[in-house]
């Protein structure tokens, strides 16, 4: 049975602050974005600077900088808000955690419309087959207000012969 993702995030949180509570390790904290307007450019550069912290290099830490504190999110079990989205993906994906070592992700198409930006990538390691992921993001100025995405884990024999990445 398959625990929900609303009580993995509770856990994980409490988990962060127990650790961080007896080794003296401050559990980290995003800064929220607070909406300033912003040029094509401008937003340009702080889309392509989300996709670089979060995708490659995985400073979560740094991506979520550029989320605003009442971030909708569409996924279907977790609640909106920046800090809840980051303490659910953080332990996951931040490249300062082991637990995160055994997961590959790789940018494979993105684009950006404004307000829309999406990313097309893979994630190994995440689930147990190669797992497909479009994240789409909705911009207001200079800070990401909202996601949708959806996660599609390969078959090991699929039916289509045409690729997922």
């Amino acid at each position: 049975m398959l625990l929900s993702t609303a009580f993995f995030t509770i856990v994980t949180f409490t988990l962060l602050e127990f650790v961080a509570a007896k080794s003296g390790v401050r559990v980290p904290t995003p800064v929220p974005c607070v909406v300033e307007t912003a040029t094509f450019e401008q937003q340009k550069a702080l889309n392509d600077k989300f996709n670089e912290q979060f995708y490659v290099t995985r400073d979560i830490v740094g991506a979520y900088s550029h989320v605003a504190a009442d971030y909708i999110n569409h996924k279907p079990d977790i609640t909106d808000g920046q800090l809840v989205s980051f303490n659910f993906v953080y332990p996951l994906l931040d490249a300062s955690n082991s637990n995160s070592s055994d997961i590959t992700m790789e940018i494979l198409r993105t684009a950006f419309e404004p307000p829309y930006a999406w990313v097309h990538w893979r994630a190994d390691g995440f689930l147990e087959r190669p797992t497909a992921i479009f994240d789409i993001y909705r911009w207001n100025g200079t800070c990401i207000v909202e996601h949708w995405d959806a996660i599609e884990e390969v078959p090991e024999n699929p039916v289509s012969s045409h690729p997922v990445f």
